[in-house]
């Protein structure tokens, strides 16, 4: 699915805002998809929420969220980048 070309964001690894980014890591296999939401500082415990689902329903929260951050950039503009 193609971003929006006005929309962008980034996050590099391990850069983290005030110690705490619901910001999830991501990781896959044949079967499944894994998304960890939790800290990103150095002395954090592990992630606080495991979502664990399989392909076909991973696909779903991702063509719901590309459709809300496309409406929202229409009625509010670009989303700024982290500084």
């Amino acid at each position: 699915m193609p971003r929006s070309s006005r929309c962008s964001g980034s996050l590099v690894a391990g850069e983290s805002r005030k110690g705490w980014d619901p910001l999830p890591t991501v990781g896959h296999n044949a079967a499944e998809f894994v998304l960890d939401f939790g800290p990103l500082y150095a002395d954090a415990p592990a992630a606080r929420t495991r979502i664990i689902t399989g392909p076909t329903y991973a696909a779903d929260p991702l063509t719901l969220l590309q459709k809300s951050l496309d409406e929202y950039c229409q009625a509010y503009g670009p989303i700024p980048q982290w500084t």
